[in-house]
C-alpha cells in the first residue's frame, strides 16, 4: 500500500487527526515527529519515526524505510524546516524528488511564508488586502495611524494563530504593543502591566537597535474572519472549501474554535489565484476579515500547511484529504461522504477551553476523536491542571458525554479510559 508521510514538530492536536482523515483511501499513513506529540497516539497511523534533530538525516531514514509517495509539513516548525531544502543538491536524489513534488516551488513558498509579500502579490492579482506599510519604529505606526485612522493592526513576520498580531486603538497602545512585538513570545503579556512597561519599552529598544527587524502596521478592518482551505498541485487547485470563524480564542485574532461553512466564491477566486501564482503544492489555508461594514473580503495571511478544518472535508462535502491521496498517491478517488446536517463545527477541546459553558458544545458538530481513544486519552492528559481538576470533580459545563471518559483521575493524568467504542481493526 503506498504511503503518505506527516513532518509534524510542533505539539498540534490538529495534525494528529490527519491520519484518521485518511483511513479508508487506499493508503497508510507514517510520519516523523517528537516523541510525545499527539500525533504519535493516533491509531490511524501505520508507523512513526522519531525525530532526531537533524532533519536532514531524519528525512533520508524516513524515504529509506517507508519511500512515501507523498510528505506533509503539518505545522510551522516543519513548515520552516522543510521548505528551505527543496533541491538542496547535498540530499538524495530519491528524497529531493519527494521534496520537490509535495511542497511548493521555492519561490512561491518565499511568497506565502511571508506576511508582507503575501499582501504585495495579493495587490498585483487585485486581490483586497488592508493598507499596510512596514516599519521600523513605533512613531511611524503612529502616523500611518493619522492617515487611516484607528484602529490599527502590528503584526511580527513568521507568526500564526494571532500570536504575533495585536489592535491597536490609540497611540498609546501602539507605543506598548510595538514594543511587546519585539519581546519574546513568553514575554509579551507584561504589555498588560503598566508598571514594567518601563522595562519593557527598554529591553525592547535594545533588540531594535540590534536587529532592525521591521513590524507590519495594517489598518484593521471590523469583521467576520473567513478562512479558505484548499489542496493543490504545481500551481492547480485540487479543491477547496471556505467557512467563517464563529469563535475564536483568544479574542479578536487568535486561532479558530468554532467555524460555520459558507458559500464565497470570491474566497475561492482568489485563492485559486494565490495558488497559480504560487505553484503552490499541499494544504493550504488562506486567513481573510469579511468587513463589517460592507461585507467585502480583505486577505490578511497565508498558511501554508493544513489547516485544523481541512481535516473535516469529509464532513463538509469536499474530502480535501481524498484529493491530496488521489492526486499525490494515484489511488481511486473515492465517492463523496454525505455531508454533516450541522454546518457549523466545534473543534476539541479548544471550544471547551475558550468556555466551558460554550453553547456550541452541544448545539455544533463536536469534533471528538470516539475512535481514537488513546488519542482522546492524550488529550485529556494534556488539558490544563484547572480543566483536569474541572473535570475530576464533574464540572463540565455544558461539554455532553464522550464515549471516551476520564477515570481514576490522579492531580497531573489520567489512568485510563472507559467506555470505548468497540473499534474494527
Amino acid at each position: 500500500m503506498p504511503a503518505i508521510a506527516l513532518v509534524a514538530l510542533d505539539d498540534w492536536i490538529s495534525t494528529a487527526r490527519l491520519p484518521e482523515a485518511f483511513a479508508g483511501l487506499g493508503v497508510s499513513v507514517v510520519a516523523l515527529c517528537k516523541s510525545g506529540v499527539p500525533l504519535q497516539h493516533s491509531r490511524y497511523l501505520a508507523a512513526a519515526a522519531m525525530s532526531t534533530g537533524d532533519i536532514r538525516s531524519d528525512l533520508e531514514r524516513l524515504v529509506e524505510e517507508y519511500d512515501p509517495a507523498a510528505l506533509i509539513a503539518c505545522d510551522e516548525s516543519a513548515v520552516r524546516e522543510l521548505n528551505p531544502l527543496v533541491d538542496n543538491s547535498a540530499l538524495s536524489l530519491q528524497l529531493r524528488s519527494l521534496l520537490r513534488r509535495s511542497l511548493s516551488d521555492p519561490a512561491g513558498y518565499r511568497v506565502v511564508s511571508s506576511k508582507w509579500a503575501t499582501g504585495r502579490l495579493a495587490e498585483q492579482l487585485n486581490i483586497r488586502v488592508p493598507k499596510q506599510s512596514r516599519i521600523i519604529a513605533p512613531d511611524q505606526a503612529m502616523a500611518f495611524a493619522g492617515k487611516v485612522g484607528y484602529p490599527i493592526i502590528l503584526k511580527k513576520e513568521n507568526t500564526y494563530g494571532g500570536m504575533g498580531c495585536y489592535v491597536c486603538r490609540s497611540d498609546r497602545e501602539t507605543l506598548n504593543n510595538y514594543h511587546a512585538l519585539l519581546l519574546p513570545p513568553s514575554l509579551r503579556k507584561l504589555r498588560h502591566w503598566p508598571g514594567l512597561l518601563g522595562v519593557i519599552h527598554s529591553f525592547a529598544s535594545r533588540r531594535v537597535t540590534g536587529s532592525g527587524e521591521p513590524l507590519i502596521v495594517q489598518r484593521y478592518h471590523e469583521g467576520e474572519l473567513a478562512f479558505a482551505t484548499a489542496t493543490a498541485r504545481d500551481g492547480v487547485m485540487l479543491g477547496g472549501f471556505t467557512v467563517v470563524a464563529q469563535r475564536v480564542n483568544p479574542a479578536p485574532n487568535g486561532a479558530s474554535t468554532v467555524v460555520s461553512v459558507i458559500d464565497c466564491p470570491e474566497l475561492l477566486h482568489a485563492t485559486e489565484a494565490l495558488i497559480r501564482q504560487t505553484r503552490f503544492s499541499g494544504f493550504i489555508g488562506i486567513d481573510f476579515i469579511l468587513d463589517r461594514t460592507d461585507g467585502l473580503p480583505y486577505l490578511l495571511e497565508i498558511n501554508p500547511r493544513p489547516t485544523p478544518v481541512c481535516s473535516l472535508g469529509r464532513l463538509l462535502g469536499l474530502d480535501l484529504c481524498n484529493l491530496f491521496a488521489a492526486n499525490f498517491v494515484g489511488v481511486t478517488l473515492k465517492p463523496a461522504a454525505v455531508p454533516i446536517s450541522a454546518g457549523t463545527i466545534a473543534f476539541f477541546p479548544n471550544e471547551w477551553l475558550r468556555s466551558w459553558r460554550s453553547p456550541y458544545l452541544l448545539d455544533a458538530y463536536l469534533d471528538v476523536p470516539h475512535d481514537d481513544p488513546a488519542l482522546l486519552a492524550h488529550i485529556y492528559r494534556a488539558l490544563p491542571l484547572g480543566r483536569r481538576i474541572m473535570l475530576a470533580i464533574g464540572l463540565r459545563g455544558t461539554l455532553p458525554p464522550l464515549e471516551c471518559e476520564p477515570t481514576q483521575w490522579r492531580p497531573f493524568g489520567i489512568r485510563s479510559c472507559t467506555k470505548t467504542k468497540t473499534l474494527k481493526q
